[in-house]
């Protein structure tokens, strides 16, 4: 299969995941959210982000396999991946018994960090137990890198898919069972576990010999490791400070309560960030393949090429989410956990520019020292967690998103480019104009959609509920269809649109 047809494939099957777990999610989190109740919601996404940071602990282990994978398969050096594997697996079980440390004293720490009622202490420091077998499983992460640099995002959505489906019935089971937070941590254990399982089986079918062969991790990799874990550690924690802060912040600011409001509000837009982000994910190792070897116009210009696929496919996708939250929200979970226009809008842009900010970072991670991103990003993460504070504490819900959009903006619009020409030898202002051309036409048009949205409601409430989904459904993908429709005939190139269908026919023919 080629790098195209791979990473169309890996791009269609996020696409399909993305759409099938949201449909599983819109049916399923009403049900868990009523009988659950908003502020045990509201503790148990604290839960999960909290314990999302213990993941820094693994000291860049994980971030660093995806290199030096891509570059062993690169050569074609199945020698060379076997030896990356047992490094990996080797070094996260020795980060494994700290990570475990760290979650005992996080977990005895969760109630006053969630503010967590005095008659849900007991559940919270429960459902950290639970969490805390979740932290056993991070050796089998070096069989997702595998997968991700070998090309095959597919089996990695595949895989996730699976894990969604089963993490959404294990959530209503137990919510309906009165099981509180305990069940609801059980479900997200029960569910990474099965989607680990599933990328170790297809790693090891792909590549029998990291079984086969004596386990004896190779000291030269593991030296390769040491040269870069300490670069993407602090990479990485400032990632999470820009991305998992936003409902501690809330919860810790304004409680519980507050965070369930502020997470179902941008819901949508995190939904939509989540799938703009598979197109990074689709497509860094194809670009590292070209530029390993040496076709460095093709590198170009296919960079520039997926930057402006990007940035008009997150419009396109993301201007009926912020014309159309409103009442998507209140037909979903109900009007009073609608956190207004001032959350909505600024989500919306975030969740744009940090795609543009995952799409422009893969290829200096993996192809430059990742030491050359962290300055800049320690900055904006520094701008990034002030400005969320201070206008938290201001104006209340908006402070994490304006404060996130203001700092990434300037991080994709300032930083990134000039790296990108320092290090890999891109034109900055041909990117810059790629990201920004797509929004000339997004500001009008959104505009417009906005204004029709104010003088023509979506659905009559009259209507039966299922008619009010699909005619809201149906404002969202005409709303999207619209704007990609303009935007193939008045932003897209010939050139960008004649790569288009090519990488399609190949796609096609395989």
């Amino acid at each position: 299969m080629s790098r195209s047809a791979r990473t169309l494939l890996t791009f269609v099957s996020g696409t399909g995941m993305a759409v099938g777990l949201t449909a599983v999610n819109f049916v399923t989190l009403p049900f868990v959210l009523r009988h659950l109740g908003d502020a045990r919601f509201g503790i148990f996404r604290s839960l999960l982000d909290w314990f999302g940071w213990l993941a820094l602990l693994d000291l860049g282990v994980g971030s660093s396999l995806g290199p030096l994978y891509a570059r062993a398969l690169g050569r074609g050096d199945g020698a060379g991946v076997v030896r990356v594997a047992h490094a990996g697996l080797a070094a996260f079980i020795r980060v494994t018994a700290g990570m475990a440390a760290a979650a005992v004293v996080l977990g005895a720490l969760m109630p006053r960090l969630v503010q967590a009622p005095a008659d849900l202490e007991g559940e919270v420091y429960a459902a950290c137990a639970v969490l805390l077998l979740g932290v056993l499983l991070l050796p089998l992460n070096a069989f997702r890198s595998l997968a991700e640099a070998g090309q095959r995002g597919f089996v990695v959505n595949a895989a996730v898919a699976v894990g969604g489906v089963l993490v959404a019935g294990l959530s209503v089971a137990a919510a309906y069972s009165g099981a509180g937070l305990v069940g609801q941590s059980l479900a997200a254990v029960v569910a990474a576990a099965a989607v680990l399982l599933l990328l170790a089986r297809d790693g090891l079918r792909q590549y029998p010999a990291i079984r086969r062969e004596p386990f004896a991790p190779d000291p030269g990799v593991r030296a390769e490791f040491c040269a870069v874990q300490w670069p993407w550690l602090a990479f990485n924690a400032t990632g999470r400070l820009g991305t998992l802060s936003h409902n501690i912040l809330v919860a810790g600011l304004l409680g519980p309560t507050a965070a369930t409001v502020f997470f179902l509000t941008h819901r949508l837009t995190s939904l939509v960030h989540g799938q703009l982000l598979g197109v990074g994910a689709a497509s860094w190792a194809a670009l590292a393949d070209l530029y390993h070897r040496g076709e460095t116009a093709r590198f170009a210009a296919r960079t520039e090429f997926l930057t402006r696929l990007l940035s008009t496919l997150g419009l396109a996708l993301l201007i009926p989410v912020g014309v159309w939250n409103h009442a998507t929200i209140g037909l979903w979970v109900g009007p009073e956990r609608y956190a207004g226009a001032a959350v909505t809008w600024p989500a919306v842009a975030l969740a744009w520019v940090q795609a543009l900010v995952a799409l422009w970072s893969w290829p200096l991670t993996v192809l430059a020292p990742v030491r050359r991103l962290v300055p800049g990003m320690i900055v904006a993460t520094a701008a990034n967690l002030t400005l969320s504070v201070a206008v938290t504490l201001t104006v209340g819900l908006p402070g994490p998103v304006v404060g996130a959009a203001v700092a990434q903006t300037a991080l994709a619009f300032g930083w990134l480019p000039v790296l990108l020409r320092r290090e890999l030898g891109l034109d900055s202002g041909t990117l810059r104009r790629a990201a920004l051309e797509p929004l000339a036409l997004a500001v009008g048009y959104g505009g417009a959609l906005l204004a029709l949205a104010e003088c023509v409601a979506p659905f009559d409430p009259a209507w039966p509920r299922p008619t009010q989904w699909l005619a809201l459904a149906g404002c969202h993908v005409t709303g999207a269809v619209g704007y990609l429709a303009l935007a193939w005939v008045l932003i897209l190139p010939a050139a960008d649109r004649r790569e288009f269908r090519q990488i399609v026919r190949r796609a096609v023919r395989r």
